[in-house]
């Protein structure tokens, strides 16, 4: 016999079974363990038998030889910023260092006062504009509005989102990986949850050449499946003062 439901969570508090940080299938669980009132209404998630709570993967990142998509690129460029190094590298040095074949790795150490700064920070308006905070994290909802603005900015007709690269990722990872190497990639414990809520409605696959034996058209399968079908380069991001005049 399951207990009552609990009265609803006090919305001024900080709900932690909705925390990002969580796996999706560990915010569900709590979620529906929480409304059947096996969970106090505001329950702090941490290690709880029967529970799968943050599962945390290390991935290992690459250079890439198109520096927009490099991942590397990125967090040195932001780490230089912020002055992260413990030694005094320069940005021309980093690249030439080598790794000795006698060791594996090559560490690059950060200063101690560092270790604990948020790579990435909210944007704040200050006196003299816009900059960003020294210690607090960018949260979800400016990153969210930030990558909404990308998308108006190139002309895409869709919002983009984080999900977009999420569910990109996974679809990716589908074609490539083993169902276990997805399932770890994401996150995700059952196959059903990619199915549901990943899986791209488009099969790219080339039923007409199948059928009639024709020669496969990959890249127009690649065109109609991508974003790039929904965009306008050449749309505005923002209106005119006229327009702006008209609407009020």
């Amino acid at each position: 016999m399951t207990p009552p439901p609990l009265p609803p969570a006090n919305p001024d508090e900080h709900q932690y079974w909705t925390d990002p940080i969580l796996c999706e299938e560990t915010r569900t669980r709590l979620e529906h363990f929480r409304n059947l009132g096996w969970l106090p209404p505001n329950y702090k998630p941490r290690t709880l038998e029967g529970l799968a709570v943050v599962e945390q993967t290390k991935f290992f990142m690459h250079g890439d030889y198109q520096l927009a998509y490099c991942p590397i690129v990125q967090i040195v460029s932001l780490a230089f910023c912020d002055d992260t190094f413990e030694n005094e590298l320069t940005p021309e040095l980093i690249w030439w260092i080598k790794v000795l074949k006698r060791t594996r790795a090559l560490p690059l150490r950060w200063k101690k006062d560092k270790l604990n700064l948020p790579l990435l920070r909210r944007v704040v308006r200050t006196q003299y504009g816009y900059g960003v905070h020294p210690t607090l994290p960018m949260t979800y909802d400016s990153s969210r509005l930030a990558l909404k603005d990308l998308g108006e900015d190139g002309g895409f007709e869709d919002n983009l989102g984080h999900y977009n690269f999420r569910r990109w990722t996974a679809n990716e990872a589908n074609r490539h990986f083993t169902s276990q190497e997805r399932k770890r990639v994401l996150g995700q414990s059952r196959d059903f949850i990619f199915e549901k809520h990943y899986q791209a409605e488009f099969i790219q696959r080339d039923l007409q050449y199948v059928v009639l034996l024709r020669p496969p058209q990959e890249g127009l399968l690649q065109r109609a499946a991508g974003m790039l079908r929904n965009r306008d380069p050449l749309a505005p991001s923002n209106i005119t003062d006229e327009q702006l005049r008209a609407i009020h």
